[in-house]
């Protein structure tokens, strides 16, 4: 069996991403997020919306909203794969919408993967946070059972690291021992439980090896940071980094697009204005690793 570190060593520069996710007209969430994240690290990516919305749901007014129905979503995926062709080394897929277009999604990971055993799929299990869902359950359960389990990575937040394997983990020992019971290559685990006030901690679980990132805390962040931390942590795996190396850079970008979102008093991530940050982050994180 290929390592991952392998599958993504391709000869091919700048490879083609595949990214099922939300998107909004207004603000930067879902593939709003990731979209313009990864073609700024130079990638080309086929956007495929599960569901389209006037803005993000955390604000106070209800947005107007288009959900894909499965057969749709099939039908734009296949469009994408023609378009593609033999180009597309990664997919990404983050909120399903629907049970119909969570399994629509999974059959079309399978047989890219079939057709390409390089491709590398990050799932981004979009179920809930702060201790509760905020997709039904029978979708929550199909991303368990048909999208994460065929991830090479996995990014949850530390709610839904919980509720995929059944726990609550308190600490970062737990949030590690959660993650390598998922049996998948990889686990970034954000906003994982920190040891020190004042701090946030990526964590990125692998077999053999813990890193954590740290960074400064910020008080009530944009939405979306969750979409935009996987995105970057994919493109830089492509881009050639190892895990460690990938998770400093994609945490330090977010950090600072997070600090300019604060500077512009934005309620929304800035990623236009800080878009610099995505190719060269002004922070600079030392990662630590903990074998075993």
């Amino acid at each position: 069996m290929t390592s991952l570190k392998e599958r993504f060593q391709v000869s091919r520069p700048n490879p083609c991403i595949l990214s099922f996710s939300s998107q909004v007209v207004s603000g930067h969430v879902g593939n709003s997020a990731a979209q313009f994240a990864m073609q700024r690290l130079g990638f080309e990516v086929l956007a495929v919306p599960t569901i389209v919305l006037g803005h993000h749901k955390g604000h106070e007014r209800e947005p107007h909203q288009w959900l894909i129905d499965a057969k749709t979503l099939a039908g734009l995926a296949d469009d994408a794969e023609a378009a593609m062709g033999a180009s597309t080394r990664a997919v990404l897929s983050g909120y399903g919408g629907s049970v119909g277009a969570l399994i629509a999604i999974a059959d079309h990971v399978r047989r890219l993967k079939a057709a390409h055993p390089e491709l590398i799929y990050l799932c981004d299990p979009v179920l809930g946070d702060h201790g509760r869902l905020y997709v039904d359950p029978p979708v929550a359960e199909a991303i368990g059972r048909h999208l994460a389990a065929q991830a090479d990575i996995l990014t949850p937040n530390l709610f839904e690291l919980g509720w995929l394997t059944g726990t609550a983990p308190q600490d970062i020992d737990a949030a590690v021992s959660a993650a390598r019971s998922l049996d998948i290559e990889r686990v970034l685990v954000t906003s994982a439980p920190s040891d020190a006030p004042g701090e946030m901690v990526n964590l990125l679980v692998s077999r053999s090896e813990t890193v954590l990132a740290r960074t400064p805390r910020l008080d009530n962040p944009p939405h979306g940071t969750g979409d935009l931390i996987a995105a970057l942590f994919l493109a830089r795996i492509l881009q050639g980094h190892d895990g460690g190396e990938a998770l400093g850079l994609a945490a330090a970008s977010v950090h600072d697009v997070l600090e300019m979102s604060t500077e512009i008093s934005s309620d929304e991530l800035a990623l236009v204005a800080a878009q610099e940050a995505l190719i060269a982050p002004k922070t600079r994180i030392i990662c630590e690793t903990r074998r075993g």
